[in-house]
């Protein structure tokens, strides 16, 4: 494909930061590697977005995943931002636009598949006006498939919504458990789908270029280049102070489920099985059955909101550091493997408590004493 002088320059830049991370990631090859801690981690994603100078905050949000406007006037200002630009008014509103407004990616697996010959859809299919659109956004992302490959132009999306997430809890549109909640949801997207800060960075600084092309019309507008550039300094700059280094990255520890993978079984309906929730090892690895079962907000439109434990993890097991280590986000149906009993619970409202008594039933957490037994309020 024949690309115009500016298109040309693009590719040419980032293609030359591709090669340049490329090579000082074999020198590395052989350096010992960080574990950033998930905190850390969910801060730095929003890494290029944090950099921003957001109305209600000072400077910036700084590389803790929980960050406060410093006054009550400035989450008032905050908010108002929030509102007037993407219509985010409450922590229902959140999820919703963050991904009406950040979801080039999915658009970009839609072309993977054309240029697979295995199409989602059919464009002829497409009105006139709808075919156009998506034929010229499918040829313009394209000057990047070589650069990023499947991974895309989900770096940006990941951070932008990332950045929409902690600004929220800047403001106290949501809590911080909340936060952090949403958070790993993108956590969970970034370490699967990129392997350092190097692809991470590529996608994302093509991905900036197709989100600039995508918010202008779909055309090729004369601000493309001069839009990379900003945000490649940014880049470059989290990259050179080692706020990204190159051997950092949240690396994922392998866990041995009790449960044999041939031995999961399907128990809940065909909508239910690409549910999530948020399960203690004690139940995961160890074997135990769901003795606490918490209903919380859904974070993500695939989160359930339920959150299992055996029912003897310590504060320090739950609230350590390390304490992403000890729980996984896994699929409902999973669980239910291990606790059969809980499925008919699983409809119960955001908001339920429920423990095990002495007795093996399930009943309000409030409601059960330290010796297990049921008082009936």
């Amino acid at each position: 494909m024949q690309l115009t002088p500016q298109m040309e320059a693009i590719f040419q830049t980032i293609q030359s930061f591709k090669l340049d991370l490329d090579q000082k990631l074999l020198a590395l090859e052989d350096a010992d590697r960080e574990r950033l801690d998930p905190d850390t981690f969910a801060a730095l994603i929003t890494g290029l977005q944090s950099m921003r100078r957001l109305p209600g905050v000072p400077t910036h949000m700084g590389f803790n995943a929980i960050y406060h406007c410093p006054t009550q006037e400035d989450a008032d200002e905050l908010r108002a931002y929030l509102d007037d630009v993407f219509g985010i008014k409450s922590a229902e509103d959140l999820g919703v636009q963050a991904h009406e407004f950040f979801h080039i990616h999915n658009e970009y697996q839609d072309f993977l598949a054309d240029w697979d010959g295995t199409p989602n859809f059919d464009v002829n299919e497409l009105d006139e006006e709808s075919r156009v659109y998506y034929e010229n956004s499918r040829d313009f992302a394209e000057t990047f498939r070589d650069l990023v490959g499947i991974q895309g132009f989900l770096a940006w999306d990941i951070g932008e919504r990332a950045m929409l997430v902690r600004a929220a809890c800047a403001c106290g549109l949501i809590s911080d458990q909340f936060c952090i909640d949403c958070l790993n949801a993108e956590i969970e997207l970034a370490f699967t789908n990129f392997n350092n800060w190097a692809e991470y960075a590529v996608s994302l600084a093509c991905g900036s270029v197709y989100y600039m092309f995508a918010s202008t019309g779909r055309t090729e507008d004369d601000g493309l280049k001069d839009f990379l550039q900003i945000n490649l300094d940014i880049i470059k700059r989290l990259l050179d102070d080692e706020i990204w280094k190159l051997t950092s990255w949240f690396y994922v520890i392998q866990k041995q489920l009790a449960i044999a993978p041939d031995q999961i079984r399907e128990l809940l309906d065909s909508d239910e099985l690409q549910l999530t929730c948020v399960c203690s090892d004690r139940i995961l690895c160890d074997g135990y059955r769901v003795s606490v079962m918490i209903r919380d907000e859904p974070s993500s439109p695939t989160d359930s909101g339920w959150r299992f434990f055996a029912g003897d993890e310590t504060p320090d097991y739950i609230e350590s550091n390390d304490g992403m280590n000890n729980f996984g986000i896994v699929s409902l149906n999973l669980v239910c493997n291990y606790s059969e009993d809980i499925i008919p619970l699983l409809d119960s409202a955001v908001g339920t408590r429920l423990g095990r008594d002495n007795q093996d039933v399930f009943r309000p957490l409030d409601q059960i004493d330290e010796d297990g037994n049921y008082q009936e309020s």
